[in-house]
């Protein structure tokens, strides 16, 4: 027991035999709380930390000093009632646990400290799949395949996926690069990313639009006239098309046979690309 009572009785006698007694009462109390020792006020973990993690390891113990303990670590040491206590945190992979660490001696005296354990996920998800870089023509649309992520704390569904383009000039007008960067960024805001390169390439010859066939009037012969005859491109604006001819001669003056031409056009776009058109002149 740490508190009890001590009847304490004094006995005088003097040499003839006469005595007196007198009856002392010692109360002896426990006013003193226990002493909570090896104590870790802050600690901060991951979520992967918290599946397995051992209370036990921090855990303090306690020391009375009316009371022998049990708790192997010296006279007096008594094991802590432990009771915790879970704050939601801003995000899935946060949480704030407060453990409460006390004990009661047998006299009613109660020590109690407190432990904070911050869980916090500070680790970027996993990319798990990932489009692979591709060579599309200029006229091709973008591919629009997204990766896919998973966390070691946000479920598949809290995980944001998305993706940014820049813009690489090539060193002609119907090609260039986009470095596509695509991102997972699960519910705490750590983001995971990686760069996809599309090479946009332009491997299509100019349209040369004419009329394979053409009179005019003997005499009126212009090798400098295009008769009307025009180019466009599929990725080169027009203005960067070269449309050039030449001539072949077939008949000379306009006697009969009637005197021909034979053109060749040829159209290149500005990344080299030619085309040929042949068209008689007559």
């Amino acid at each position: 027991a740490t508190e009890y009572i001590i009847t304490r009785t004094f006995t005088a006698e003097d040499d003839c035999g006469n005595s007196a007694t007198y009856v002392q009462t010692i109360e002896v109390v426990d006013t003193t709380p226990p002493t909570i020792v090896d104590f870790t006020p802050e600690l901060t973990i991951s979520p992967e930390d918290l599946i397995d993690f051992d209370f036990s390891v921090y855990e303090p113990y306690c020391v009375d000093n009316c009371a022998e303990g049990t708790g192997g670590a010296g006279p007096g040491a008594i094991p802590c009632t432990l009771v915790i206590d879970t704050v939601p945190g801003d995000c899935v992979g946060n949480l704030i646990l407060e453990l409460t660490f006390s004990h009661t001696d047998a006299a009613d005296n109660t020590t109690e400290v407190f432990m904070t354990i911050f869980v916090e996920d500070v680790e970027a998800p996993e990319i798990t799949s990932m489009p692979a870089d591709t060579t599309l023509n200029c006229t091709d649309e973008l591919p629009m395949d997204m990766i896919t992520a998973m966390d070691n704390a946000s479920p598949v569904e809290l995980i944001e996926i998305a993706y940014t383009d820049s813009i690489v000039d090539g060193d002609c007008a119907g090609s260039h690069t986009v470095l596509r960067t695509h991102s997972a960024t699960d519910d705490c805001g750590n983001v995971a990313e990686a760069v996809q390169t599309i090479t946009i390439v332009d491997t299509e010859a100019p349209v040369i639009v004419a009329e394979e066939s053409i009179t005019i009037d003997c005499g009126a012969y212009d090798p400098e006239d295009d008769y009307g005859t025009m180019a466009s491109d599929n990725c080169s604006p027009d203005s960067l098309v070269t449309l050039t001819w030449n001539d072949d001669e077939q008949t000379l003056g306009c006697v009969k046979p009637v005197g021909a031409y034979v053109r060749t056009y040829t159209a290149t776009d500005d990344c080299g690309n030619e085309s040929m058109f042949i068209q008689t002149i007559l």
